[in-house]
């Protein structure tokens, strides 16, 4: 069995530098290391080694299957399940329908999500705060934040548009209930002092009303 002997070099400076004047210069390190991807890595203490890439290194993609390339060369193909894949868009804004209604079971558990309906079933009509008169539930965007079988709801009517909002409601669902709660309409500031600045003797006949 023949014996190869170590040879060892040492060079003494502040620093090597290894340069070509047209393309990238090279440390070749011709050993048994030569075909293996790696990199040199700074141990500390003034020592630098050689370390090959490990799996999750060499790990790359190519459709549904996820590829690790080994340190002794092999290739371990991963299959995805693709189609049971987290849905980020879906599970961040429900869209309520014309005639139907946001029950919890249309919420994801523990988010807080977006909400907008149109014409639902289950919108607050509006009080005579609202710009363009009461009654109408067209538009209302919002949020909804559950946990479980509880949950609260926010949503503002927009039918005024440029004018502003025509209404804000909030209502939630206890965990020993089935059902959302009544829904409660937030006064607007600028609806309530023109309501109470009028006279401190009269009673106000248009507040607006809850709705369930």
């Amino acid at each position: 069995m023949p014996v190869h002997a170590q040879y060892v070099y040492k060079i003494k400076a502040d620093t090597v530098r290894i340069y070509n004047t047209y393309d990238t210069a090279e440390l070749v390190l011709q050993n048994r290391t030569q075909n293996v991807l790696g990199y040199l890595y700074n141990k500390g203490g003034g020592v630098t080694e050689f370390r090959f890439l490990g799996a999750v290194d060499s790990m790359y993609r190519r459709n549904d299957t996820l590829f690790y390339y080994t340190a002794d060369g092999k290739t371990i193909p991963v299959k995805m399940d693709l189609s049971n894949v987290y849905d980020l868009k879906a599970t961040n804004f429900v869209s309520v329908a014309a005639n139907d209604s946001a029950n919890l079971s249309k919420l994801p558990i523990q988010k807080v999500v977006g909400v907008g309906a149109t014409n639902a079933l289950d919108m607050p009509a509006l009080s005579n705060q609202a710009y363009y008169g009461a009654n109408s539930t067209l538009y209302y965007q919002g949020f909804a934040v559950t946990d479980g079988a509880a949950a609260v709801n926010m949503m503002v009517n927009w039918n005024g548009e440029q004018k502003g909002p025509d209404g804000a409601f909030i209502r939630i669902k206890d965990d020993n209930r089935t059902t959302w709660s009544s829904w409660w309409e937030l006064v607007f500031k600028d609806f309530s002092d023109s309501i109470y600045a009028r006279s401190a003797n009269v009673v106000p006949t248009s507040l607006p009303a809850f709705y369930g």
